[in-house]
């Protein structure tokens, strides 16, 4: 099954942080670089996630598989309309979404940038159905590198060459 997401092999990044703050200050820091985001976005999408947390517990679907973690913010704070995905080398906690008062162990963020608020409610779902496709997320759970990360979207979703 394909997913409508486009990925971009540049759009997947392997980063280390200590916990959230620092990743998306990371993490901002690189999509600004690239005009992806405006200068808050860092600050913004970590408030969001104080408040609305957005982990989700992948066990039930692939025991010993990668949590992951759906990001995101405001429109005003995005300046394009993509999902990045983002490999942690070492997991960080994150609030369940449906659990808020637990913690679980995130290994894999799908952040998501949109500045077209009629969207939103369409990357999501489509999201929930990459992450639930057979056997994806026990291949993303053996990736190594970024590199591996794109292999894995490319059997699975709807990638874009660059």
């Amino acid at each position: 099954m394909t997913i409508q997401i486009g990925f971009q092999s540049s759009d997947i990044y392997s980063l280390s942080a200590a916990n959230q703050q620092e990743l998306f200050n990371l993490l901002g820091e690189e999509l600004v670089k690239r005009g992806d985001v405006v200068e808050t976005f860092s600050e913004a999408v970590y408030n969001r996630e104080k408040q609305y947390p957005t982990a989700l517990d992948m066990q039930p679907v692939f025991a010993g598989g990668p949590n992951i973690a759906i990001p995101h913010t405001e429109p005003r704070y995005c300046k394009s309309r993509k999902v990045v995905v983002v490999r942690l080398s070492q997991p960080i906690d994150f609030y369940n979404m449906i659990n808020p008062k637990q913690n679980l162990p995130v290994q894999y963020l799908f952040a998501i940038l949109n500045n077209d608020p009629s969207t939103q409610t369409n990357i999501l779902a489509s999201l929930m159905d990459l992450f639930k496709s057979d056997h994806f997320l026990e291949k993303l759970g053996k990736a190594a590198n970024s590199n591996d990360v794109y292999d894995v979207l490319k059997q699975y979703a709807n990638v874009v060459c660059a």
